[in-house]
């Protein structure tokens, strides 16, 4: 049994926590993450807990429609996550700048460099209301400035009073 609430709600404990897991490659990080989330379901045992909590994933694998323009993605994921609104505008508008997508938003994500696609599943992760985010080597094949920008965006979310575990 891997019982989510012993790390995961050390985590909840202290909000505004960012918890970092490290490892070789093919050591389970990955596959946690996933667990965790509820992506994968364990072959044996139980993964439970202590009460409900909102998680956001941002995966390793980009997660976008690349036929869209990036405004479409978003919006598409603001839908599917349920958000409406004064919500869904302020959670879009602080999403895109948090990633510097303002210019992108009629591109079509397909179009978009490796970094911007990068930024734009991250954006996508960020629309999801949650009190924990789960990043999954988010900021994998980027540049040191695209990097930074994702690296603030982790710090602000921290600063109000989310938590996050990052591979």
């Amino acid at each position: 049994t891997l019982d989510r609430s012993s790390a995961a709600s050390d985590v909840y404990k202290r909000q505004g926590q960012c918890l970092g897991l490290l490892g070789s490659n093919g050591a389970g990080k990955t596959t946690l993450l996933s667990l965790l989330s509820g992506v994968l379901q364990p072959l044996d045992g139980l993964i439970v807990w202590q009460g409900e909590r909102r998680l956001g994933l941002v995966p390793q694998q980009l997660a976008f429609y690349a036929g869209l323009k990036v405004k479409e993605n978003l919006a598409l994921f603001s839908d599917l996550y349920g958000l409406r609104g004064i919500e869904r505008r302020q959670r879009l508008e602080r999403c895109i700048a948090s990633t510097s997508l303002e210019d992108k938003l009629e591109r079509r994500a397909e179009r978009l460099s490796g970094g911007e696609q990068r930024r734009l599943n991250f954006a996508i992760g960020l629309l999801q209301p949650a009190e924990l985010y789960l990043f999954d080597e988010a900021t994998v094949g980027v540049d040191a400035a695209s990097r930074q920008l994702l690296l603030d965006a982790v710090q602000q979310l921290t600063a109000d009073g989310l938590s996050l575990i990052h591979i």
